[in-house]
């Protein structure tokens, strides 16, 4: 049986974050820390409205969007359709 998000330790969580939501095209990376505890998922910032379910779930739900690598990356602009 799965947990929760809000019944994972700090450690789970950081581990789901590195493991998934870093490959995330709405999971923060504004430059200023390595660390995965300090950044987030900005899905509501960019797209104006909540996931709908937790993060554990985005990829089975179909929020997750992978970021782009490489050159597409460097011109990539947040486009939700």
């Amino acid at each position: 049986m799965k947990k929760s998000w809000s019944e994972l330790t700090e450690a789970e969580i950081n581990r789901n974050k590195r493991n998934t939501c870093e490959k995330c095209l709405y999971f923060s990376r504004d430059g200023s820390t390595t660390t995965a505890g300090s950044r987030h998922c900005e899905y509501l910032l960019i797209t104006g409205h909540r996931r709908g379910c937790s993060p554990l779930e985005c990829k089975k739900k179909g929020i997750f969007k992978a970021r782009p690598t490489g050159r597409r990356r460097i011109n990539r602009a947040f486009t939700t359709s």
